[in-house]
């Protein structure tokens, strides 16, 4: 039984180095308190597009590798707390982040599109202080940013699940679920079919 043990651990240690991957760690950006929340999605060229949260988490932040260096650039500055990220890009290959911000007593959903230029930045939603802790933006078939998310109602512990869509320059707001003491978390994705999970 010992020397199966150990011929089972060589074999192991065997297939892990096989296949064990090479990590390197690169600075994207340096300051005092920042890059809690970030959100990264490669390009259809393989760069790298991080978005996170700022110094003293009151600046959102973007940041890509253009192949060379790490170029960044601060997206949205307030004195309100920026919460949450995440980062997707639009089918024609832009970046698009989701974010949330927080002052007592209102939580803000807000959706940033970089058109090639600038950034346009837009409300999306509007609850209580804890909106926006868990938020997931992906895009459908059709190119339309969509946004799950979980907003704080004035009925503690109550929660709602809520999903936003952008369609005809409006956002379009569905609740999915409320409830007590829901996931802070969620996750959006399109199957096949365009159909949102």
């Amino acid at each position: 039984m010992k020397r199966l043990s150990i011929a089972l651990l060589l074999v192991l240690s065997f297939a892990f180095a096989a296949y064990a991957l090479e990590i390197t760690v690169e600075t994207v950006d340096q300051g005092s308190n920042q890059g809690r929340n970030s959100s990264l999605a490669y390009d259809d060229e393989g760069n790298i597009h991080v978005s996170f949260v700022g110094e003293y988490d009151q600046s959102m932040q973007y940041a890509c590798f253009d192949g060379e260096q790490w170029i960044v650039e601060k997206v949205f500055e307030s004195y309100d707390s920026v919460v949450r990220t995440s980062l997707a890009l639009k089918p024609d290959g832009q970046p698009s982040i989701a974010f949330s911000t927080y002052k007592w007593p209102e939580g803000k959903i807000m959706y940033a599109s970089f058109n090639g230029t600038d950034w346009e930045i837009n409300s999306v939603d509007t609850g209580e202080s804890q909106s926006g802790r868990g938020l997931s933006l992906a895009f459908d078939s059709y190119g339309n940013p969509a946004i799950a998310y979980i907003k704080d109602t004035d009925s503690y512990p109550e929660y709602d699940l809520k999903y936003a869509i952008l369609k005809d320059g409006s956002w379009v707001l569905d609740t999915v679920i409320s409830g007590d003491y829901i996931s802070t978390s969620c996750t959006l994705a399109f199957d096949s079919e365009g159909i949102p999970h």
